[in-house]
């Protein structure tokens, strides 16, 4: 699956076409609040607006959580379904609107929430991918790109994304090997700053010895004569 157009991928995992704008639950059954919130959400996304949708989304995993604990919903089919309708596409869509907030901790957690429903989910491991290689967890970054292509090949998106780890593995380097550098040559000024203070205070001592000692000499010649 491609991220290059993420707004229409989300749009097309919703099914409502006009969701009411607001939360007013008092003509909604319960079971249908997850529903809402999820549609609600895809619709701030659609225009942008990443921490309405995150709240929105957010709200329907609750809602989704509570449909289960409280036993409204207990039959395993009827919650599989739920879980793929509702909790696993929210934590899609919450890991990219973090994401797009360039909040990658956060946008990795919900990759992972996704991923323990789906372990294969080709979006939770690329998004999980995305956030890793921006938190500089290279080689977890690299193992989720590699099974994104293990299972398509021709996956476009995960291929850029190995490109980039790549580049921003190169650039980490030269940066910690300018910096290396740099430390080292600061330190080599400070030797050599310090070496020629005690080749001062060296010659300084030598220069007080010589002239001390012409002038014994001086005084001793003296004595003689």
């Amino acid at each position: 699956m491609s991220d290059h157009e993420d707004q229409q991928n989300v749009q097309q995992e919703e099914t409502a076409s006009n969701p009411p704008k607001f939360e007013d639950y008092s003509d909604i059954d319960k079971t249908q609040i997850p529903s809402f919130e999820k549609n609600a959400g895809t619709e701030c996304f659609k225009k942008g607006d990443y921490f309405e949708a995150i709240r929105h989304y957010s709200k329907a995993v609750m809602a989704y959580q509570f449909l289960i604990q409280d036993g409204v919903v207990n039959d395993p089919e009827e919650m599989k379904k739920i879980t793929q309708e509702i909790y696993l596409p929210c934590s899609l869509n919450l890991s990219l609107c973090y994401i797009k907030q360039k909040e990658y901790q956060m946008g990795k957690d919900f990759a992972n929430k996704a991923l323990e429903v789906e372990a294969n989910n080709l979006k939770g491991l690329y998004r999980r991918g995305i956030c890793l290689m921006n938190l500089q967890e290279f080689k977890a970054a690299g193992e989720d790109f590699k099974r994104v292509l293990d299972i398509e090949p021709n996956n476009e998106d995960a291929k850029q994304a190995w490109e980039q780890l790549l580049k921003k593995k190169e650039q980490i380097k030269q940066r910690q090997k300018a910096i290396s550098e740099k430390m080292l040559n600061s330190l080599n000024y400070e030797d050599k700053i310090e070496t020629q203070k005690k080749n001062v205070k060296k010659n300084w001592f030598k220069e007080k010895y010589d002239w001390l000692k012409s002038i014994l000499c001086v005084r001793k010649k003296g004595k003689i004569n």
